[in-house]
């Protein structure tokens, strides 16, 4: 996975958190049957070749809590998410820029909405300034602060007091514009 100011695995790793990076069926980067592998399912097999994937890295890594998994995605990786979320129901940070053309903004507040009108816990990060990455030098700050916030408080226990601090000094140098809706 190429590091970008958004997807920096280490800076889960630094907070506490086991950091996985899945590749699932229809993914880029395995030759063209692999990619035509999901054609006209979309969801359905990549969603099984998720769950297959992290079966195996269970069972394999007895220590990662299976009630304190999070799930991270944007772009195609979001709409995973929402088909995730129609089995479980978890927790949702939806996050979006209003300079997004690749999915417009009211993409991102429909996803906010239907979880809340279904009693889901979310919470809708807003960039206004920017597009399909938030690049400028403060906001990927903020979005690493706000997703670790976030995961934190859905996957809390005793370890993640220093995780907890280090979140808290992260945030402490933030002055970015944002809004937040929860």
């Amino acid at each position: 996975m190429a590091q970008s100011p958004r997807w920096n695995l280490n800076i889960f790793a630094t907070a506490g958190f086991v950091t996985v990076a899945l590749d699932p069926q229809g993914s880029t980067g395995y030759g063209k049957e692999f990619t035509d592998a999901i054609r006209n399912q979309w969801g359905g097999r990549p969603y099984n070749s998720l769950m297959m994937s992290l079966e195996q890295l269970l069972e394999t890594h007895t220590y990662i809590g299976r009630n304190r998994i999070t799930v991270l995605g944007a772009s195609y990786g979001g709409y995973m998410v929402n088909w995730i979320n129609g089995h479980t129901d978890t927790s949702t940070l939806v996050i979006h820029s209003e300079k997004d053309y690749r999915l417009v903004v009211s993409e991102g507040l429909s996803t906010f909405t239907a979880l809340r009108r279904q009693n889901v816990p979310a919470k809708f990060l807003y960039f206004p300034d920017e597009n399909h990455w938030a690049l400028k030098p403060a906001n990927p700050l903020c979005w690493h602060h706000e997703v670790l916030l976030w995961i934190s408080k859905w996957t809390k226990n005793d370890e993640t007091v220093e995780s907890d601090a280090l979140i808290k000094n992260i945030g402490a140098k933030l002055h970015v514009q944002k809004d937040i809706f929860d």
